[in-house]
C-alpha cells in the first residue's frame, strides 16, 4: 500500500490486529525533499524516516504518526509524505505454526 499524507496530519495512538506480522515503511517521498523525517511513535520510541531506506516494527505496539504543519502554499510534491507500506511475516511466526511452511 501507499500513504500520502499532508503536513498538519495525526493518525491517533492505535495497535494493529495481531502480532503476527511486522510492518515495513520505504519513504519514497519526505516533505521539502528532505532526506530524514520524523512523526512515528512506536510503543513511546521517536523513529525517524530515512528517503531509501526500509524501517521494520511491530505494529501490534501502539504507534501514532504526528506530522508538523508546514507553509502550505509550497507546491503539492514539496509538501507530502509518501511512504510504501509492506506487511511481512514475523520471523516466529514459521516456528509457533502461526503461518504455512
Amino acid at each position: 500500500a501507499l500513504s500520502l499524507m499532508l503536513p498538519g496530519t495525526s493518525v491517533r495512538p492505535h495497535c494493529g490486529p495481531t502480532n503476527h506480522r511486522l510492518r515495513l515503511h520505504l519513504p519514497l517521498l519526505l516533505p521539502g525533499g528532505a532526506t530524514s523525517s520524523t512523526g512515528l511513535c512506536v510503543a513511546g520510541q521517536h523513529l525517524v524516516w530515512q528517503r531509501d531506506m526500509c524501517l521494520v516494527f511491530d505494529d501490534s505496539f501502539e504507534h501514532s504518526v504526528d506530522l508538523p504543519e508546514s507553509d502550505m502554499s509550497a507546491p503539492l510534491i514539496d509538501l507530502v509524505r509518501v511512504v510504501l507500506i509492506v506487511d511481512l511475516w514475523h520471523p516466529d511466526a514459521e516456528r509457533l505454526g502461526l503461518r504455512p511452511r
